[in-house]
């Protein structure tokens, strides 16, 4: 009753704060879209392990279901870049390369999960195996690590007075020294942003301790978001 009454709210509160959302907000929400999107895992590889999945059957069943998450994120963040205006564009490009990074990796992995089910000999060869394995583990962790690092970029958009990432890295350092206090979004706005952070990502953003690089870009958007901000004109 409790949830429900939470979302019947969430929902009026969008409606009505955000009948026009700006280019901004529609931004941002898509990025804590895409965020939530590849946080969500149906196949957890313990649960998998629990009903007598082979190994590499449970690895496969993840990486298939990854491969369409991170080319769902590509494609809305290929949308992102159309948008009409330079920040937004030169962001959405520099964050689709660590989206990039994680289909590569991906791939990879699914791809020697398809060759050991399909030759099980190779599992023979323990050896060969336990490199391939290593090699892979650790060019994904770079591929998660890359996408952590990254996340800070998308909130340079959100931000009144860069117009462009390129000029913004090259002024005046003493100019850079004065901190941006205005953002491109308004308090209803900031607010419906940090609500939707709130369901997707819950506990992770008040208790940062067992967080993983997964969670990195929500709890950088998280505490972007209730910096002391002057909000944009309703």
């Amino acid at each position: 009753m409790k949830k429900a009454l939470i979302l019947f709210v969430f929902s009026v509160f969008a409606n009505v704060a955000c009948a026009q959302p700006s280019k901004s907000y529609y931004f941002a929400d898509t990025l804590i879209d895409i965020f939530t999107d590849i946080r969500n895992e149906p196949f957890p590889l313990e649960e998998s392990k629990k009903k007598g999945d082979l190994p590499f059957k449970s690895i496969l069943k993840l990486a298939v279901h990854r491969e369409q998450v991170f080319d769902r994120a590509y494609s809305r963040l290929k949308i992102l870049g159309n948008l009409d205006d330079a920040t937004f564009k030169e962001s959405a490009e520099i964050f689709s390369v660590s989206i990039v990074l994680l289909q590569i990796s991906n791939s990879d992995i699914k791809n020697y999960a398809e060759s050991v089910l399909n030759s099980p000999e190779l599992v023979m060869k323990q050896g060969t195996t336990l490199r391939k394995i290593a090699e892979l583990k650790g060019a994904s962790e770079d591929a998660w690590k890359a996408y952590a690092e990254s996340s800070s970029i998308v909130t340079y958009p959100l931000m009144d007075g860069v117009t462009s990432l390129k000029e913004f890295k090259q002024q005046d350092p003493q100019k850079m020294m004065q901190p941006i206090k205005k953002l491109r979004l308004t308090k209803a706005e900031i607010e419906l942003l940090k609500m939707h952070l709130q369901k997707s990502f819950g506990q992770v953003l008040a208790d940062n301790t067992k967080a993983g690089y997964i969670d990195v870009p929500a709890i950088v958007m998280w505490r972007f978001l209730n910096d002391d901000w002057i909000p944009a004109s309703d």
